[in-house]
């Protein structure tokens, strides 16, 4: 179903500090990422925040059917219901989730609402990689399949939502919307007020690919929500409550909507961000979304979406949006062969990019996105973004380490010159250094990875006009070694020097010896019959 993969980004941020002891999992309708400072709680029917208290989450109480969403604890106060901020989802008669439109037709997934469908082939899970929470929901509509990822690190700032939308459908979507919608509360269930400081404090234009709208509370102590993107499939916009129409959320339609950048409003009301892309008939589109305590954690949301992209000669290819659980990635250079490096992600062109290698590398190209290196020891590679936009500050930093492998080294034994077809059982060849657990085959075209399987030469023997190539590759790493087997049917070699041929004739075939000279061989030297023939004339050699 997938023809093309897509990314772009959405964030949706949360800013907090430290702490320990976090844990994810499924309790009945809730489904909950609990981490030091952020406890979020995910729906099971309708995969929003929002749902009913489980877990040991941090939960303010209320009124009968309040729910739980979002709370953090940015001061590491232990929890202490006094300091610790939120509910900002869920307090009151809430406002919050999420919905799309397809083909002009609006879907949502919201408080009291539920016409988005969970996929009853894939439910919901939870997964704890190392100190990364992730928790996975899916959802079909309108013939358009809806992956939602939340990922949670335990001592960062921020939890990012990631999307995917796949078109099952036969037909081209245009103009696909999905929306985040919320009503912030911050701070109420200490204060009793609903209202907020709302802000649209960037929109994505020609020099700045940023859209950021934020919440605020100033007792009794400030608090603030913000949800941000990067690129040009971005819009934010405040105002509305129950808002369920994308494209009137898209073009912040007055009176209703404001997304003038740099309007405030204090009131009762919702904040969103709005995403919008065609997706062809079989494609998908991919985008991520964080929710921010700071503006300060946009970017920071942002550095997680990049990532180092590789393509090696072992035919080994990929890279990761470490949005979740970052660690050090890793590729191989085959003896030497050369890696390309691309750092990728929303908007790079935004950013200047410069290489630095540890140990130093001689060879490599300082300046943009993708350099290509073959080092000759292990290297960890780091690319270094200081952003050209007005509206970007933080220097973006990603490494990759590339280990220095000799791989298979292939040497084969010239069987010398054969009449007959040749049987390849007879072939010698040997691995100069002597890989473990090696794979090898023959092939009639040459490999270009060590994972090839086609097409294989099938036959047991090769002729003259046969094309065959021996592959020895190294299962752990991708390296690998190939070699065209060349096999001297009757008079390919060639003489002078005191050199022997031997030929392949037949009746009535002539053959002038002199086009076998070899280069720089004695021009008085003649040849010699070395068994008698009669058919042999020494003074033309012919």
């Amino acid at each position: 179903m997938f023809l093309k993969y897509t990314k772009s980004i959405f964030i949706t941020a949360i800013l907090l500090v430290a702490g320990y002891s976090s844990y994810g999992q499924v309790i009945g309708a809730g489904t909950y990422l609990m981490g030091d400072l952020v406890n979020i709680a995910i729906d099971n029917p309708t995969g929003k925040e929002g749902t009913i208290d489980g877990a040991g989450f941090h939960y303010r109480g209320g009124a009968p059917g309040t729910r739980c969403g979002f709370v953090s604890d940015p001061s590491e106060t232990g929890w202490d219901p006094l300091l610790f901020n939120g509910d900002y989802f869920t307090p009151g008669g809430p406002e919050n989730g999420w919905g799309c439109q397809i083909n002009g037709t609006d879907y949502a997934n919201n408080a009291g609402i539920n016409q988005i469908l969970a996929d009853p082939s894939n439910l919901i899970s939870h997964s704890l990689v190392g100190d990364c929470i992730t928790v996975e929901w899916q959802g079909i509509v309108d013939g358009v399949v809806i992956n939602i990822k939340y990922h949670l690190t335990m001592r960062d700032l921020f939890y990012t939502t990631e999307i995917t939308m796949t078109n099952t459908t036969d037909e081209d979507l245009t103009d696909v919307y999905y929306y985040r919608n919320v009503d912030p509360d911050n701070n109420q269930p200490l204060t009793g007020s609903f209202t907020t400081t709302n802000t649209i404090v960037s929109q994505p234009t020609g020099g700045c690919q940023k859209s950021l709208v934020s919440a605020e509370q100033a007792l009794p102590h400030p608090s603030y929500v913000g949800f941000g993107a990067l690129g040009d499939k971005f819009r934010v916009c405040m105002g509305g409550f129950t808002n369920r129409d994308s494209d009137d959320l898209w073009n912040a339609v007055a009176p209703t909507f404001e997304g003038t950048e740099g309007a405030v409003r204090t009131e009762d009301r919702a904040i969103s961000i709005i995403h919008k892309d065609d997706i062809p008939a079989g494609e998908s589109i991919n985008f991520t979304f964080a929710v921010v305590l700071s503006g300060d954690a946009v970017e920071g949301a942002f550095a997680t979406l990049y990532y180092i992209d590789y393509e090696s000669a072992g035919g080994i290819g990929g890279g990761v949006i470490n949005q979740c659980n970052p660690e050090l990635d890793s590729v191989t250079s085959c003896a030497g062969n050369p890696v390309i490096l691309t750092v990728d992600g929303p908007n790079a062109g935004d950013y200047e990019w410069t290489w630095s290698s540890d140990p130093e590398d001689d060879d490599l190209v300082l300046d943009g996105p993708t350099v290509e290196v073959s080092p000759e020891e292990t290297t960890t590679y780091t690319v270094f973004g200081d952003p050209i936009s007005d509206c970007l500050t933080e220097t973006i930093t990603k490494s990759i380490m590339v280990i220095y492998s000799e791989g298979p080294q292939l040497e084969i034994t010239d069987p010398g010159p054969f009449c007959e077809d040749f049987e390849l059982d007879l072939l010698e060849w040997m691995d100069l250094n002597d890989t473990e657990d090696a794979v090898w085959n023959f092939f009639s075209e040459r490999p270009d990875s060590s994972t090839q399987v086609e097409p294989l030469y099938e036959d047991d023997f090769m002729g003259p006009d046969d094309e065959v190539w021996l592959m020895i590759g190294d299962t752990a790493n991708g390296c690998y070694s190939t070699m065209r087997v060349i096999i001297d049917f009757g008079g390919l070699g060639a003489a002078g020097d005191d050199n022997t041929i031997d030929l392949c004739g037949e009746d009535g075939v002539t053959i002038d010896l002199h086009d076998l000279i070899s280069e720089g061989a004695n021009p008085l030297g003649r040849f010699r019959e070395v068994t008698a023939s009669g058919q042999f004339t020494a003074g033309t050699g012919v």
